[in-house]
């Protein structure tokens, strides 16, 4: 065999040999979750969600009873690189709304729904929380409730805008709707005070929709589905939680694992018949935002 046949095998060995280790890492790499930090327009600093997405990466990454679960972070509202979002297998996203306009919604600036829609098309699970429900009837309803399937709705009418879902600050308990999702295991009901959107728009008989938390606000006669899950027909999967994900119900252990629970699910794995295995979680830092 001479030097330049040699040669080429070597080559091609390499190559199969670096193909076979790019797939064993990919599999230990496991599933990859995305949470997006946009601006919070409801705190004293525009930081104000940051710490509790650490605290959500942190858990994620320290369940006893998750492994191979990648977890990136983009604190400043949307990733530099957008490779981050390519390979994702869950976006999470809580942040600014389009109530005082579009800029401090993390998804209407710029090309951002054109690049979102692509990894819905390729089948992304996306989960969004609190005031980044909150989109324009012509610049992203639609896709909303495509997506995750529920929005906070308002829309003009006679030059004024009318305001159909409704807020409210209140103490109470959580009811599980639907017992037997993944997304309620290890789920007991619970009680945190939060800022709820209720009376929110879905589509009409849309069987694709599971809820989660239902809640009774004051003032109101039925029953208020504040959490809920969907299943695509692409594949992908979605949901929203009307309430916002703050250190203080963070630290109620069932609030936070049912958001771990839905993330875990959004990204398509396996969730534990326990749910997620918290341990204790840590202080922020004093020097946090």
């Amino acid at each position: 065999m001479n030097a330049k046949i040699t040669g080429l095998l070597v080559v091609a060995l390499a190559g199969i040999l670096g193909s076979f280790l790019a797939i064993a890492s990919d599999r230990r790499a496991g599933k990859k979750i995305v949470l997006i930090c946009g601006v919070d327009d409801h705190a004293p600093t525009a930081r104000g969600h940051l710490e509790d997405l650490r605290l959500l990466k942190h858990s994620l990454h320290n369940a006893r009873n998750i492994e191979n679960v990648q977890v990136h972070l983009c604190e400043d509202g949307w990733p530099d690189d957008p490779d981050v979002l390519a390979n994702a297998d869950a976006i999470f996203v809580v942040g600014g709304g389009s109530g005082r306009g579009d800029e401090p919604h993390p998804l209407l600036r710029g090309d951002r729904l054109t690049v979102l829609r692509e990894q819905m098309e390729r089948g992304c699970g996306l989960f969004v929380a609190h005031y980044t429900s909150f989109v324009p009837c012509d610049r992203g309803g639609d896709q909303y409730l495509n997506w995750v399937g529920g929005e906070y709705h308002r829309q003009p009418r006679h030059g004024k805008r009318k305001r159909y879902t409704a807020v409210k600050h209140f103490d109470t308990e959580a009811t599980l709707c639907s017992p037997e999702h993944p997304v309620s295991r290890g789920l007991e009901p619970f009680r945190f005070r939060e800022e709820f959107y209720h009376k929110i728009c879905f589509k009409p008989d849309d069987s694709r929709l599971t809820p989660i938390l239902s809640t009774q606000v004051p003032g109101v006669a039925e029953p208020q589905v504040v959490a809920w899950v969907i299943q695509r027909p692409d594949g992908g999967r979605g949901g929203c939680f009307t309430g916002g994900p703050c250190r203080e119900n963070l630290r109620v252990r069932d609030f936070r694992r049912m958001l771990l629970n839905a993330i875990l699910w959004t990204a398509k794995i396996d969730v534990p018949p326990e749910g997620v295995r918290l341990k204790k979680p840590r202080k922020p830092r004093r020097d946090s935002a």
